[in-house]
């Protein structure tokens, strides 16, 4: 997959030389989920149970984590979950832009974007304005070195159901199907291991109204598409 994606992001690169327009072209590189583990072995990867244990992941006390699904890989880089959950292995991805000249080689930021502030973001570099009155936020300055206006939060949904994170990096996670919620303080818990609801409760209480309103106050809002068997 690696080699594949190599060669294809080549040959944009290389006909975007040919027809002579690479210099006005952007590039724009990124993932529409998390990491997922797409071999299994019996007794070597299992992304559904821990292969210490051989107990199943309830999402709540036990996740995914690549050395307990033997993911030799660790292609979430050592976060818990996989697609289609909330955990930030689920659903963090990479985001890489090149425009030739324009974009400063090796800039990195660790602004918290979305996908869907593409749009916004795009058309502040065709127009120089952002547009109003829509949740997506620009991050157009960023790209060249200055501070755009940064989110006061993200929100994702997954199979599991909502989860919000917060410019400061609170994050509450919501497993609707035992209708649990979780807290966490991501710049000092990478690995979503430190449950802290119990001693953050005002925390909890804030941003599940937060939540719940970006859902348009029905938590069912927050459920990503859902796998139907045959």
């Amino acid at each position: 997959m690696v080699k594949m994606l190599d060669t294809d992001v080549g040959r944009i690169y290389a006909k975007l030389q040919e027809l002579g327009i690479f210099e006005n072209a952007i590039l724009v590189f990124s993932g529409d989920h998390g990491h997922e583990l797409y071999y299994h072995e019996t007794d070597h990867t299992d992304k559904t149970h821990n292969l210490e244990t051989g107990q199943s992941y309830d999402n709540i006390n036990t996740k995914f984590y690549s050395p307990l699904g033997g993911d030799v890989f660790d292609g979430n880089n050592g976060m818990a979950g996989l697609k289609r959950s909330n955990w930030e292995g689920g659903v963090r991805v990479p985001l890489l832009w090149h425009w030739k000249e324009k974009i400063k080689p090796e800039t990195i930021s660790n602004q918290m974007v979305s996908n869907y502030d593409f749009l916004n973001t795009l058309a502040e570099i065709i127009s120089g304005k952002a547009m109003k009155k829509k949740d997506r936020v620009s991050y157009a300055k960023t790209l060249f070195g200055r501070k755009s206006k940064k989110r006061a939060y993200t929100v994702c949904s997954s199979t599991m159901g909502p989860a919000l994170v917060t410019k400061e990096g609170w994050k509450i996670c919501n497993f609707l199907k035992r209708d649990v919620f979780q807290l966490y303080y991501l710049p000092n818990d990478y690995k979503e291991e430190n449950e802290l609801s119990t001693e953050n409760s005002n925390k909890m209480d804030e941003l599940k109204k937060l939540l719940f309103k970006a859902c348009d106050s029905n938590w069912e809002n927050g459920l990503g598409a859902k796998i139907v068997k045959p």
